[in-house]
């Protein structure tokens, strides 16, 4: 059988990452993380397929934050990150990413 690709999924809400967890777990092998911090670390040691990033965590942008460190790291540069948030406001995250790249 073939091994399951890592999927890394960050949120500061464990509520999203059981659930996240819940649905990825039979088809992927699912580490999680509570903070940009963990996922830094983790993303190196852990060599994820993907990471799931929420946008939203201790501050405003500290999803963008820790996108804009992986993107700068040569170790995780090449990994795809999906951004995902539970807010309902509008708020205009592709000028936010265009100004950060």
């Amino acid at each position: 059988m073939a091994e399951k690709k890592v999927v890394l999924a960050i949120d500061d809400d464990p509520d999203i990452l059981e659930f996240v967890t819940s649905v990825l777990s039979p088809y992927y092998d699912v580490k999680t993380g509570f903070s940009s911090t963990e996922c830094l670390a983790l993303a190196g040691s852990v060599s994820p397929d993907v990471i799931l990033l929420d946008v939203i965590m201790t501050h405003l942008s500290d999803g963008l934050d820790c996108l804009r460190k992986l993107k700068e790291q040569p170790g995780t540069k090449h990994i795809p990150v999906i951004m995902m948030t539970d807010v309902n406001d509008v708020y205009d995250y592709r000028s936010q990413l265009e100004a950060t790249f």
